[in-house]
């Protein structure tokens, strides 16, 4: 089941050398790429996942995807 608090997830990105995430799901652009930002529910199996790319400080593509 979705849970609206984003402190109940943990964040994650797979190349932090293009972008990071805080506990707080706050995204911080550090360069040109790709990546996935990863969400997994603190008590449940739940992991969504969203797959980035990074150009000239922004973000100009995304795709979405969940697991559990």
């Amino acid at each position: 089941k979705y849970d609206s608090s984003r402190l109940n997830y943990e964040w994650s990105s797979t190349n932090e050398s293009v972008l990071t995430v805080s506990e707080y799901s706050s995204l911080t652009i550090k360069g040109n790429g790709t990546c996935s930002i990863i969400c997994k529910h603190k008590t449940s199996s739940y992991v969504g996942i969203l797959d980035v790319e990074v150009k000239n400080g922004e973000i100009v593509k995304w795709e979405s995807r969940s697991q559990g």
